[in-house]
C-alpha cells in the first residue's frame, strides 16, 4: 500500500476540528511522497464545503462573480450530495502559466488545469470530509487506489489554541491583565477542556 503525506495549509481547520470555532467551509491541501529524507510534491487541491457555496452564491449572482458555467455547476452541486471537481486554467500567455503535474481534464486548447477544486457535500471541513477527499483525489489523479495517508506536521490542540488567541487578539489583550473567568469559561467550552486546562493553554500562550 502506498503511503501519502498531506499537509493542511491554514490554522481555521484546526480552530474547527478542535472545536474552537465553527469549522472551516474550505481548506488547502498538499500531498507528497517521501524519498528518503524528502517530500515530493505530489499534487494539491482545494476542498469546498457545502455550506461555503450556500453562503456565497446569492452574492455571486448579484456581483456576477464568477462564469455562467461557475454558477451553473455551483447549483447543480447544491442540489445534490455528490463530491464535485471545478478546474481552473491559465491561458499560455500568462506570465505565471501553470499546469498541474498530472494528467487532468484539459480544456478546448489542450491545456491541464493550473488548479482543482473539490466540491465536497459535507457542511463543513473535518477530518471526515479530508479523506474522502484524498481518497478521491489520489485514485482520480494519482493512480493510487489505496493508500496510507498521513498528515505532514499535524497541529496539536495547544498550537491551535495559540494561533485562536493570537488571532482574535486575546494574546495581546492578555499581556500585563489578569485573564478574566469568562474569557477561561468561553474558551474551555469552545475547545471542550476543562477551565484548570483552558486556563493552563491561555497561559502558556500568553507568554510567548
Amino acid at each position: 500500500m502506498d503511503t501519502i503525506y498531506y499537509e493542511i495549509m491554514h490554522s481555521d481547520y484546526y480552530w474547527g476540528i478542535y472545536g474552537l470555532a465553527d469549522l472551516t467551509g474550505w481548506e488547502d491541501v498538499k500531498l507528497y511522497r517521501k524519498v528518503k529524507d524528502n517530500y515530493e510534491y505530489l499534487g494539491s487541491f482545494c476542498i469546498c464545503s457545502k455550506n461555503y457555496h450556500l453562503a456565497h452564491i446569492e452574492d455571486s449572482r448579484i456581483d456576477c462573480f464568477g462564469s455562467p458555467k461557475w454558477l451553473n455547476e455551483v447549483e447543480s452541486f447544491l442540489d445534490n450530495n455528490r463530491v464535485h471537481y471545478y478546474f481552473y486554467y491559465d491561458k499560455k500567455e500568462d506570465v505565471d502559466f501553470f499546469e498541474v503535474p498530472f494528467e487532468a481534464k484539459r480544456n478546448d486548447q489542450g491545456i491541464k488545469p493550473s488548479s482543482i477544486e473539490i466540491w465536497h457535500p459535507s457542511a463543513g471541513i473535518d477530518k471526515v470530509a479530508i479523506n474522502e477527499a484524498l481518497m478521491n483525489f489520489s485514485s482520480q489523479f494519482l493512480n493510487v487506489y489505496k493508500a496510507n495517508f498521513i498528515e505532514k506536521n499535524p497541529t496539536s490542540k495547544e498550537d491551535a489554541a495559540k494561533s485562536y488567541l493570537e488571532e482574535y487578539d486575546l494574546m495581546s489583550r492578555s499581556k500585563g491583565i489578569i485573564i478574566t473567568e469568562d474569557v477561561v469559561t468561553q474558551f474551555a467550552s469552545k475547545a471542550n477542556l476543562q477551565e484548570d486546562e483552558a486556563r493552563e493553554i491561555i497561559n502558556r500562550s500568553a507568554e510567548y
